[in-house]
This record gives structure tokens, sequence and C-alpha cells, in this order.
């Protein structure tokens, strides 16, 4: 990369300091230099507003060559392929945050809504990437590995859970049963309720659905009785995938105390029986 000063006069004279004329620096750039290395996460909603990291081969050319107006754009797909969308980029440090992938400087951009083709087997199409931070005069394009897959939401949907219980102690087994075959988008996780730990969770293709392992509920020491938590599951770390309409049931998990907890209470119990 080197920068240089471009001189515009409007008297012929392009000396140094001469009178009726302004100096501004102009970078150049070596293209091949110009990559990306990254893109995380690897997917989401054709509904698009997914936060998409993508990481250079050279951390120098993370800069904002398009002067006022800005110059930092993501092209999802390209006018050959038949559906193309830009949007504005920003220049960001992840600070190896796991939301981007755990890297450090990067360029991120808001996935665009996907409004073209999809492949009616899988409910899912697989678009190009490209940034470009001269205001989109040039270009890098992502490898072929790294398009940006999108999946209609209406149709990647909870199935079910199996099994539908667990300990308050958690460590139960869990498969996240899925309409369709899942994907791996970069960071699969669970979310048994609002209050308890996101768990990592595994793409289970066998299986049919997403497994993951339950963490302790949070109040397993206070709770009298079973409690049932909302079961989430996101492929990306970002957006949460839907169930089928009036289906809230088939995400249920229900806590349960410990056989342990129940044999106490149950000697301690004047009936003599254990009760829940």
């Amino acid at each position: 990369m080197r920068t240089v000063s471009v001189r515009l006069t409007i008297n012929g004279d392009t000396a140094e300091g001469a009178r009726g004329s302004v100096a501004a620096p102009f970078t150049f750039y070596d293209p091949r230099a110009f990559g990306v290395a990254r893109v995380h996460p690897a997917g989401g909603p054709s509904g698009g507003a997914t936060l998409v990291t993508i990481t250079l081969i050279d951390e120098a050319l993370l800069i904002d060559l398009g002067g006022s107006e800005g110059g930092v754009r993501c092209r999802f797909g390209s006018t050959d392929a038949g559906w193309e969308a830009i949007v504005r980029g920003e220049l960001s440090d992840c600070r190896g945050q796991r939301r981007c992938g755990g890297g450090r400087g990067a360029i991120q951009c808001r996935a665009p809504p996907y409004t073209g083709a999809v492949d009616t087997a899988s409910a899912t199409a697989s678009v190009s990437l490209s940034i470009s931070v001269n205001g989109g005069q040039h270009y890098a394009e992502a490898l072929p590995h790294y398009y940006y897959r999108y999946y209609v939401g209406t149709a990647w949907l909870i199935d079910g859970l199996e099994p539908t219980y667990g300990s308050v102690a958690g460590n139960t087994s869990v498969l996240v049963r899925a309409a369709r075959r899942l994907e791996d988008l970069g960071d699969v996780r669970c979310r048994f309720g609002a209050l308890n730990t996101v768990v990592d969770g595994t793409v289970d293709s066998e299986a049919g659905g997403v497994r993951c392992i339950s963490p302790a509920h949070w109040a397993a020491e206070q709770l009298a009785s079973e409690v049932a938590v909302p079961l989430e599951v996101t492929l990306n770390g970002q957006d949460f995938l839907s169930l089928p309409p009036a289906a809230e049931h088939l995400r249920r998990f229900v806590y349960r105390r410990d056989a342990e907890w129940a044999a106490r209470e149950c000697r301690a119990s004047t009936e003599g029986s254990c009760r829940g």
C-alpha cells in the first residue's frame, strides 16, 4: 500500500505551495493483497439483518478510502447470478469477541433481505460476498467456500424435542428436531429460557436436528416443583429458529427435581410417598 499526493491546479502551476492549486492524498493498494480471509457467520435468515463480519487477508487494508461519503461496502450476490444487493459497511475491532468469530480488525455489515431464487429442497440460497473500501469502484471477492448462505426462516422450523424433560441439575442430552436438514452456520447454540446459560450445540445430521446438553436451572435449589422453559436454537449465534404457527408447545423443555432431591422429600414426608 502506498499513499501519494494528487494535486489539482487551475493555472497550470503544479509546484507544491503554488497559488491556485490544492493537493489531496491518494492511496494505491495491491489488489492481490485485498482479499477475504473469513466470513462469520456463514449464513442467516432470508429476512436479513444478520451482522456479518468479514476478515481480510491483509489487515493493513482495513482503511476507508471513500472520502467524506465513506467507502466501505458489502455486496451480496451479483448481477450475473440474477440477484444483487449492496449495503454500507463499517470498520470494526472485534477484540476477539465470539459474536464476530473471535477475530480482531474486520469489516462488518448487515445482511440485506434476500429476494432471489431459492433451492426448494433445502430452502436455502448461496450468494457470493465481496467487499469494497473505495465506494464500490473495486471489490474483493470472497473465496467460493466463503459464500453467504441464506435460509428461509419459515421453512427451517423446530419440530420437537427429545427428551422433553431433564434434571434441574442439567447435563441432559437434548435433540432439537427440525423440519428440514439444518446446517452449522458458524455458531450453533441452545438457549434454555431467558435466564439460564446459553450452551454450545452441534448439528446432528443423522438424527435430524441440533443436539445440546442442558445447563443447570438457575434456580435449581429453590424449585419446589417442575418448571417448563422455552428451548431455542441458533445456527449462527444471532438468529433463533422459528416455530410453526400455534406450535409453541413443541419447544417446551421441563426441568424436574433430581431423583436424590425427590428421595429426600419422600423420606421426610409423613405420607411416606414422593410428590411430583
